[in-house]
């Protein structure tokens, strides 16, 4: 989803050729490394290039690397003793050498995906000790922020049929990245720049359920969760129900003329 820095969009066959549509064992020795058995130093593969692995994630949309954590990149983080550590996200294969070296990296997440890691609200270091008391984050989580506040004006202005509001307002939150901008266009056109965009700059800032709900667009979002590999993580399902909330039963018994809302 996050575009090449010229506002082009990525895709992984310009890095890998028949990367897309690689089976996940194909995709693995393109961007898996072999450790040593004295899990100390982490050696590429015949066909894994780190620095061409990293460059595809560092070399986009700068709010990819902001937002999360990609393979090969650095995490100041903690060992079990809660001592900062410089972490490294390690692709590893467990088939070409050695021990996982979990102590050194991050492997893989306690379910044993190969998934990625948020990087946005996640205090660096031990926290001068207290890294284990959530009260003590040094972030205050917004409740709302100008990001936000454009990209919902931006989606008003479109709706309103003012097509170049639109674009301004999505052009103001693109250009404190140094992204360039968007051109104007249909509606249709506009509505998924829009969508796409609040995706990118708002991504686990709570946001993205309601968007797809708002925009009637929850139930087809609802896929299969996959790694970064393409093996399945999860299986997700969509239940109607969750389009509308249920009506409290105290609302119902006020008022007899309303009827509870379908599958509750």
């Amino acid at each position: 989803m996050y575009e090449n820095p010229d506002g082009t969009d990525f895709d992984w066959d310009n890095v890998f050729p028949g990367f897309n549509n690689a089976d996940p064992q194909t995709r693995r020795r393109y961007m898996c490394v072999a450790i040593n058995d004295a899990s100390t130093e982490i050696t590429s593969t015949l066909e894994c290039d780190t620095v061409k692995v990293l460059d595809a994630y560092r070399k986009r949309d700068p709010r990819l690397c902001w937002n999360v954590i990609t393979p090969y990149s650095h995490y100041l983080g903690t060992d079990a003793g809660s001592n900062p550590m410089d972490k490294q996200f390690v692709l590893a294969d467990p088939t070409k050498g050695g021990s996982p070296m979990e102590a050194q990296a991050f492997i893989r997440n306690s379910e044993g995906w190969n998934s990625y890691f948020w990087r946005k609200w996640i205090p660096t270091g031990n926290l001068d000790g207290y890294w284990g008391e959530y009260t003590r984050t040094p972030y205050e989580f917004p409740l709302i922020r100008l990001g936000d506040v454009l990209l919902m004006l931006a989606e008003a202005y479109n709706e309103q049929g003012f097509p170049e509001k639109a674009v301004a307002e999505v052009n103001k939150v693109r250009a404190r990245v140094s992204m360039p901008d968007i051109p104007t266009g249909s509606h249709d056109e506009i509505a998924a720049r829009i969508r796409k965009e609040r995706a990118c700059e708002l991504a686990g800032e709570g946001q993205r359920y309601w968007d797809l709900r708002r925009w009637g667009m929850l139930e087809a979002s609802v896929k299969d969760a996959t790694d970064i590999f393409g093996d399945l993580m999860y299986t997700r399902t969509y239940q109607p129900r969750h389009e509308l909330w249920p009506i409290p039963l105290v609302e119902l018994d006020r008022n007899r003329n309303l009827t509870q809302n379908p599958g509750w």
